[in-house]
């Protein structure tokens, strides 16, 4: 509910007319501002707070609201607009047509929207009446948990009005949000604690339960092309980055096969929102995140490593000197290249790239043959890099952690790419499970000459 600016503009602007000029005898008789009157931003002396107010409360009798509240909406409004703008600006707002809401700073236009519509959910004098419990309920309401009935239309257009003001890219629907919001948030509270909280104010004093289901509505709702980058404003302080980061921090410290404290996850919980910030991370690549990809490994590694998490390292020490070989199958220069590995989860991972997808293997030397997943032989399959030519009637038997065995088919892949080099004709196997680690074994390794892990260095070293 936001009533028209236009009705009050004239007893403004009258007033200010006034005080200019007479502003020389106005200056001489309060040195110092006035509390019973208003004020300017550049500190014109206006008219009294109680004549302005009252002008401005009767503009409105049309737009069925009460007189007390009224003057609420009223002394609230003339304070935020005669703070914000000079006599100057007054006037040249008259002439260019009044205060125009969809032209107006968009900062400064929610202010006065949740200014209204604060007072409409405090004002004892316009607290909604109870529904019947015997009646149907009015879908044009929402209602409290104490029954107390709230205009739904109002409230879902004050809400939208303020995320489109202040984060424009987080939503794809503001208004499917907010009613998501008034039905779970109003519906769980009653009028008393919508009030004391207010629609505006900071949420961090919500009921937990009514805190988990607005989490749930925003999440339901983000834009899944939004970037992390876009929304440093909100996530880089206050109420939105402690939300995320608490969040975080209760994830970390239930993963399973992790110790870890409150301390130590919010330092990691930290570094990786820092890292997201600043990378091209979306929403959806969050939400869909492969933990094989360079997005998890290189912001999750890094972050493990940067705060001492990393478990015992399992990861490979072996050196071998294969027989040598012709390097027919290995192309690229120079003949020796010292990739690098990075330590997740306990494992030493490799970042290889098959037909331009790239990912993170487990660097593993007693693994006999290079294992993908069914995941990753479906993206190959829909992006044209492995057909039908590539898979063999051949098959492999392994077993897996909980002793079990599997069999998996084998393909061939034509090209793997690791750092500079390009080897050919890799043998694979596909391990039918979307858990499944992906696995750079002998199959991959045996094409080379030589190699050597050095893990002081984290280094993969290869020669052709």
């Amino acid at each position: 509910m936001m009533p028209n600016l236009l009705l009050c503009r004239r007893v403004c602007l009258i007033a200010i007319l006034f005080a200019w000029i007479c502003a020389p005898l106005a200056a001489q008789d309060t040195p110092d501002p006035d509390p019973a009157y208003f004020y300017t931003k550049d500190g014109m002396k206006v008219d009294t707070r109680v004549r302005l107010i009252d002008e401005c409360a009767k503009s409105m009798e049309n737009e069925s609201i009460d007189n007390p509240t009224a003057q609420k909406i009223c002394g609230c409004m003339l304070e935020i607009m005669f703070d914000q703008f000079t006599a100057v600006e007054f006037i040249a707002m008259d002439s260019g047509g009044g205060f125009d809401l969809d032209s107006m700073d968009p900062e400064l236009k929610q202010e006065m929207e949740l200014c209204v519509l604060n007072v409409m959910l405090s004002n004892e004098t316009n607290t909604p009446s109870k529904a019947d419990p015997n009646a149907a309920l009015d879908p044009q309401y929402i209602y409290t948990k104490d029954g107390l009935a709230l205009p739904r239309d109002e409230v879902v257009k004050e809400c939208a009005s303020s995320l489109r003001a202040e984060q424009t890219k987080l939503y794809k629907e503001p208004e499917k949000v907010c009613t998501c919001l008034a039905e779970m948030m109003i519906g769980s509270m009653t009028f008393d604690e919508i009030s004391q909280i207010g629609l505006a104010g900071d949420h961090k004093n919500l009921p937990p339960d009514v805190l988990k289901k607005a989490e749930e509505c925003a999440n339901e709702n983000l834009s899944a092309d939004t970037k992390f980058s876009d929304l440093s404003s909100l996530l880089e302080q206050g109420p939105h980055r402690q939300l995320f980061l608490q969040r975080c921090q209760e994830e970390a410290m239930a993963a399973p096969g992790i110790s870890i404290d409150s301390k130590l996850a919010l330092k990691y919980c930290e570094c990786s929102l820092e890292k997201l910030l600043k990378s091209s991370a979306t929403f959806g690549d969050l939400e869909n995140l492969d933990l094989n990809s360079p997005l998890a490994v290189e912001m999750i590694g890094q972050c493990i490593r940067e705060i001492n998490l990393s478990a015992a390292n399992n990861a490979p020490t072996a050196t071998q000197d294969a027989p040598s070989k012709s390097g027919s199958d290995v192309l690229g220069s120079p003949t020796e290249q010292a990739i690098p590995t990075i330590s997740y989860n306990g494992t030493t991972r490799v970042k290889i790239s098959i037909g331009g997808i790239e990912k993170y293997f487990l660097l593993d030397t007693g693994a006999s043959d290079m294992i993908i997943s069914s995941v990753l032989e479906r993206e190959l399959l829909r992006e044209g890099i492995i057909s039908k030519k590539h898979y063999t009637k051949q098959t492999e038997t392994y077993k897996i952690a909980d002793g079990s065995q599997v069999t998996c088919p084998l393909i061939v892949l034509e090209s793997v790419q690791i750092g500079s080099f390009t080897v050919q004709n890799v043998k694979a196997a596909i391990m039918d499970s979307k858990d499944a680690s992906l696995l750079l074994g002998q199959s991959f390794l045996d094409k080379f000459s030589e190699w050597k892990f050095d893990k002081s260095k984290e280094q993969l070293l290869l020669k052709k």
